[in-house]
């Protein structure tokens, strides 16, 4: 226990002069520590109103729209070719992408017809390894169910009790998403249980009332800046109302099969061979996406940017009859689009789509946080209208984008190797430095070993404050992370420790190996031998 008491009464003495070994020790533990902490995940906030929206966290893609590097590795050994998206496949990508509709991508499985899924066999695998996948909390998966819409009309009212005509002709009949449903027997109107606080502010109810599970008949909920221009929605138009909603009349495409398809064929819209139908207005909604900041003459400026997605939301039951009258059989794949994936917390999001990217080959998996921060620097999905093109920020081109390889586990590998050698090189420095101390220890009295106990307690005493240090800013760095996704504190003590079992261990067993062959070394000089070489 002296010995002991004395290498750490050492170590304080010399923390002056070793501050820059401990720092760098801290820095290696900050490194390690920071290889293994939430690195790629989001706050609740991070997209919030998009997530909603869309139905989920991660969207499941046809292949190649969002391809990864290996799948780029892989194109030399697949046929692949340049094509366009259907006009009648509606998707997010529409809104993120729109370049895939009118120049086209490359990829190795065209899309054809009005679902990304071949049939009914293939959706409901895919859905059943998304739900079941050990290493991803999946909370649900949501399919972006969508068909277009050929022609129809809105009527929209003016203060001056005028009325006007808006066509509905590329508008998109879509399944709402159950964040904007409301609860099974809760009043009319009442606002959604399931839509996440975070986005409660961003998506609003403007006109009438919110949709509801229980709704049987068709109606519908239509966006408010997809149907009024935004110089009328400044003037104060709105959708027309009546007691019991503005009912509209959309036609709608029939079904068809490809040639000797039969039911369950690969199904296509027919234009040519249309249907109309009759729904009523029940809601207007709008989506807030994000607020710009720009700058003129010295003084910013802040202006609201919204979804302007001409997207008409039904309830399941109304969406079922539109398939019904268009043609859908049970053998029929549904059409969707994408298919969203909500997970319980955001603080994994991006770990969560690497791995469900490896257990769907040929499909492209993307957060939506990350496919909305692709699509705002290219300025979508919301048009600019107040901030002066010489103020507005500058957009990227619209390119295929791909996702970066999966480099985690061999970057933790590399940051640990460099850590390890950052503290080795800080024991070698403390050893080296107190060789004259050493020789002093041995003058007085002490054996070789205890000499040697006590400098290994003083370096693992540097490195045990400087582990302290790193590890306590790595893991304070990603509470905000965790605390606004309402992780468990158990979980998070729980993963602390974990960490804390793996980084302690490799700086302090580092520092105390890489310390033992110069001391070994110093230790066999001798006393008058040290003394002469100073």
């Amino acid at each position: 226990m002296y010995l002991v008491e004395l290498g750490l009464t050492t170590a304080a003495r010399n923390l002056g002069r070793n501050l820059l070994q401990v720092l760098a020790t801290a820095i290696a533990a900050l490194i390690m520590t920071g290889s293994l902490t939430v690195t790629q995940g989001y706050t609740p906030y991070r997209a919030a109103a998009y997530r909603a929206f869309l139905g989920g966290d991660v969207l499941v893609y046809p292949a190649w729209t969002w391809p990864s590097e290996s799948d780029v590795a892989e194109a030399q050994k697949v046929g692949l070719e340049f094509d366009t998206l259907p006009p009648s496949f509606r998707s997010p990508l529409a809104y993120f992408h729109p370049n895939y509709y009118s120049d086209g991508y490359v990829t190795a499985s065209p899309v054809e017809g009005l679902s990304m899924f071949g049939n009914p066999d293939e959706l409901r695998r895919v859905e059943a390894v998304l739900r079941s996948e050990p290493e991803v909390e999946v909370e649900g998966v949501y399919p972006y169910e969508a068909v277009p819409v050929i022609d129809g009309e809105i009527a929209v009212a003016y203060p001056d009790g005028t009325r006007g005509k808006t066509h509905l002709s590329g508008s998109v009949l879509r399944l709402a998403p159950p964040g904007l449903l409301s609860d099974p027997g809760a009043p009319p109107g009442e606002t959604p249980g399931r839509l996440p606080p975070e986005a409660a502010s961003e998506i609003t109810l403007v006109q009438g009332r919110w949709l509801s599970a229980d709704d049987a008949d068709l109606v519908a909920m239509v966006n408010r800046r997809a149907v009024i221009g935004r110089q009328a929605l400044d003037a104060g138009a709105c959708v027309e109302e009546a007691p019991a909603g503005q009912t509209i009349k959309l036609t709608l495409p029939r079904v068809a099969r490809r040639t000797g398809g039969g039911a369950g064929g690969l199904s296509y819209a027919d234009p040519s061979r249309s249907i109309t139908l009759e729904f009523r207005v029940v809601g207007v909604y709008e989506v807030r996406g994000r607020v710009l900041r720009y700058t003129v003459d010295r003084t910013d400026y802040y202006e609201s940017l919204f979804f302007e997605g001409p997207e008409i939301l039904l309830p399941p039951a109304a969406f079922e009859r539109v398939l019904t009258a268009m043609g859908f059989t049970p053998d029929d794949p549904p059409p969707v689009g994408a298919l969203a994936v909500s997970l319980s917390q955001q603080a994994t999001a991006e770990k969560a789509a690497d791995v469900l990217r490896k257990s769907l080959p040929g499909y492209s998996v993307v957060t939506v946080a990350a496919e909305v921060t692709y699509a705002h620097a290219r300025g979508l999905p919301e048009p600019i209208y107040e901030a002066p093109p010489a103020s507005r920020p500058r957009r990227l081109g619209l390119t295929q984008p791909v996702v970066p390889a999966e480099a985690r586990t061999w970057l933790g590998v590399l940051l640990f190797l460099f850590a390890g050698l950052v503290v080795a090189g800080n024991s070698l420095l403390v050893v080296v430095s107190r060789r004259t101390d050493l020789a002093i220890l041995k003058a007085i009295g002490l054996g070789s070993w205890e000499v040697a106990l006590v400098v290994l307690i003083e370096v693992v005493g540097l490195a045990a404050l400087g582990l302290v240090i790193g590890y306590g800013a790595a893991e304070l760095g990603s509470l905000p992370i965790l605390l606004t996704n309402r992780v468990a504190v158990g979980t998070i003590l729980r993963d602390a420790a974990l960490h804390l079992a793996i980084v302690g261990p490799a700086t302090l067993g580092a520092s105390a190996v890489f310390a033992v062959a110069p001391m070994v070394r110093t230790l066999r000089i001798t006393v008058m031998d040290t003394l002469r070489a100073e």
